[in-house]
């Protein structure tokens, strides 16, 4: 017996194409019984799968902008650091760095030099001039790390008026020193956290004074 396969949309036998009314019955219900295969079979014939999406590029791009609280430190001052909030320090700053400390909102220089050592009446006018104050608290050396200077540098950083705040003498060693006895003296920090603030200040050659001022042995790890 031959074969005759079902196409979608239709069937196509040729027993179909005579006059129905020239068939006979068993031949009509061969005829109706094979189209009920057929629509069976197209019933049952999967759906075709919905295309799935595919997922969205990766989109490339800068990262996000620091947001932190963390101050710039690209000026040309010797060893420029943030040891405390609303504080930088370092070195001598130049007229670049004093323009750029104004333009980030700067509020205050405090100067650790001593007269003679630069054209400070210069550094004032031009500090003055940007809309900052300037303020100078003269350390020459170890004999000028005292309570009271520390106690003084102390009362500037702590008030809020005045920062953001520049300190800076011509290499942040007085710096660092001065820091760490103010830390010590007004803060109350212990003589361990003290010189540490004070190393993150730029404390260097003075480090012996300090530490003998605050009362730890030299060479000893803090």
């Amino acid at each position: 017996m031959k074969r005759f396969a079902c196409r979608p949309g239709s069937i196509l036998l040729p027993i179909s194409a005579l006059p129905i009314s020239t068939l006979p019955i068993s031949a009509l219900l061969v005829i109706a019984l094979l189209a009920s295969a057929c629509g069976d079979h197209r019933a049952a014939a999967p759906a075709e799968a919905p295309a799935t999406q595919a997922p969205p590029a990766a989109v490339s791009g800068t990262a996000p902008e620091d947001t932190g609280d963390t101050p710039a430190l690209d000026y040309a001052m010797l060893n420029p650091a943030a040891p405390m909030e609303g504080v930088v320090t370092g070195g001598q700053p130049t007229d670049a760095d004093l323009d750029k400390l104004a333009a980030r909102g700067f509020r205050t220089v405090v100067s650790l030099r001593t007269a003679g050592e630069v054209d400070e009446a210069a550094e004032q006018a031009k500090i003055e001039s940007l809309g900052m104050r300037f303020v100078q608290v003269p350390i020459a050396g170890p004999a000028d790390l005292t309570e009271a200077n520390a106690r003084k540098l102390a009362g500037l950083l702590d008030d809020a008026a005045q920062r953001p705040l520049l300190l800076h003498c011509g290499s942040s060693n007085r710096v660092g020193a001065l820091v760490a006895l103010a830390s010590f003296y007004a803060d109350g920090a212990s003589p361990e956290d003290a010189l540490r603030l004070g190393k993150a200040a730029g404390l260097s050659r003075l480090e012996p004074a300090v530490r003998e001022r605050l009362g730890l042995e030299p060479g000893a790890q803090p």
